[in-house]
């Protein structure tokens, strides 16, 4: 698990900090504060990584139940950049 541990902790603060950084300056563009949302889903995300990390239920690690939040946090991403309303706050 320490192998995964490596790779997830470089992966998860990659697409967390995205998620944030993404309402950050979603929020810098329509004059709002959707900064404290973006805080809001990283932080959640990045407490429930630590959790799953360090937590076992009869012996067995839940450190692979990172993978499905990675997954999820990845795709949510990738929904978000690539939704074409969204694009247009780079324009």
């Amino acid at each position: 698990t320490y192998i995964f541990r490596g790779f997830g902790i470089v992966l998860s603060h990659t697409i967390f900090s995205g998620l944030a950084g993404y309402y950050y300056v979603k929020g810098i563009v329509k004059k709002k504060s959707l900064w404290i949302k973006g805080l809001l889903i990283a932080g959640l995300l990045h407490a429930l990584f630590n959790y799953f990390n360090v937590s076992e239920v009869s012996g067995f690690s839940l450190g692979y139940v990172n993978v499905l939040l990675l997954a999820g946090g990845l795709w949510w991403l990738l929904r978000l950049i690539k939704d074409k309303k969204s694009l247009r706050i780079f324009r």
